[in-house]
């Protein structure tokens, strides 16, 4: 979970600086913070998700003390984001060729920590954490019902863009290349680092505890 949440941070402010498209999940929250100068990318990140936390257990119709647990992964996700962007963005791209490859590194950092996200049994950030609630409770399946969110980020990214901007920022080639490989490679790290590390629970307790949070949702 630690691992995850160093290091995805890095893999977003990769992707951003290398400005082919972001991931249209966090496409909002990017041009809030382009938008306004009070935000950072890192405070909008999870401003917008704690008030996805407030939506989500509205339609739920109940609040339990896990889901708090998703909102501090998103807290810190969203500092350590901010903690990358100005070193990342000190970064010298002086052609095209030098932005393709820091666009590929950063997918790559991308979904290989979303590899150890996936072997924690840390609650998922609120993103997940409304499409698994909310499939589940609609009966959707979560598959197709994570397709209808990233469409329905696509439409609010695409509606932000061009009302703050008047043109398309944030979404890109990138984004069409995020959406039909992050599935692949992050697979392809899930098997890399099962050969590598013994992701077996050293606190049991805890894996219980939230094991039984993810059952009841």
């Amino acid at each position: 979970f630690l691992l995850g949440t160093l290091i995805l941070p890095l893999g977003t402010s990769l992707m951003a600086r290398g400005d082919f498209g972001l991931s249209v999940v966090v496409v909002p929250a990017y041009l809030l913070s382009l938008k306004l100068d009070f935000l950072t990318f890192g405070m909008a990140e999870y401003c917008l998700q704690g008030v996805l936390l407030v939506l989500f257990c509205l339609i739920m119709r109940k609040f339990r003390v896990g889901y708090l647990f998703s909102f501090f992964a998103a807290f810190s996700y969203g500092v350590v984001l901010d903690f990358w962007m100005p070193i990342v963005e000190s970064i010298p791209l002086p052609t095209l060729g030098h932005r393709i490859a820091l666009y590929i590194v950063g997918m790559m950092v991308n979904s290989f920590s979303i590899s150890f996200y996936f072997k924690s049994y840390f609650p998922p950030q609120i993103y997940e954490l409304f499409v698994k609630g909310l499939s589940g409770k609609f009966h959707i399946e979560m598959g197709k019902f994570k397709v209808g969110y990233d469409l329905a980020s696509f439409a609010v990214s695409l509606v932000l863009s061009l009302l703050f901007f008047g043109r398309i920022v944030g979404i890109g080639v990138g984004s069409v290349a995020c959406a039909f490989l992050n599935g692949i490679l992050i697979s392809f790290w899930c098997g890399v680092v099962e050969k590598i590390f013994d992701f077996s629970p050293r606190f049991p307790k805890w894996k219980a505890y939230f094991e039984l949070n993810e059952s009841e949702q």
